[in-house]
């Protein structure tokens, strides 16, 4: 029969065993984030086709006047109320945020690149990221081709 006090240390053991792989748990998910916050993860475009064209916009996001998409030379392109610029609000949020992270000209201008097999990515030359836009759906690559590249 085992005595209370050998029952005792064995639970403390396993007590401590637990400990030591939650916390060994938490200190990758920690590194994990740190990873992620300083290299990202940006979808990978290495598989895109050649550039078949591109054009740079300037894109503009305030939560109450909405999204506004010009030209490098200030023209307008097009402007959106607030919550009615779908995937090129979600752009500018995205970018903005980026570049406050890495210290960028938050005004700079985005390149769209069409490219062969209707592909199209978004480059920001300020944080030197490539966003393949596969992943958001070919409606939101269509309402992208018709404002940017007037189609």
């Amino acid at each position: 029969m085992e005595s209370a006090r050998t029952t005792s240390t064995r639970r403390d053991i396993l007590d401590e065993r637990a400990m030591r792989i939650i916390a060994l748990g938490l200190l990758l998910i920690t590194a994990l984030v740190a990873w992620h916050q300083v290299w990202g993860s940006d979808p990978d475009t290495g598989n895109l086709g050649p550039v078949l064209e591109e054009r740079s916009i300037v894109l503009r996001y305030h939560p109450e006047s909405g999204t506004v998409v010009s030209e490098t030379s200030g023209a307008v392109i097009e402007e959106f109320a607030s919550g009615e610029g779908g995937i090129l609000e979600m752009l500018a949020v995205v970018i903005g945020r980026d570049r406050m992270r890495f210290a960028g000209a938050p005004a700079a201008p985005i390149t769209l690149r069409l490219r062969e097999g209707g592909q199209l990515s978004v480059f920001d030359a300020e944080t030197g990221r490539e966003i393949n836009m596969a992943s958001y759906g070919q409606d939101n690559i269509a309402f992208l081709r018709g404002v940017v590249f007037e189609e």
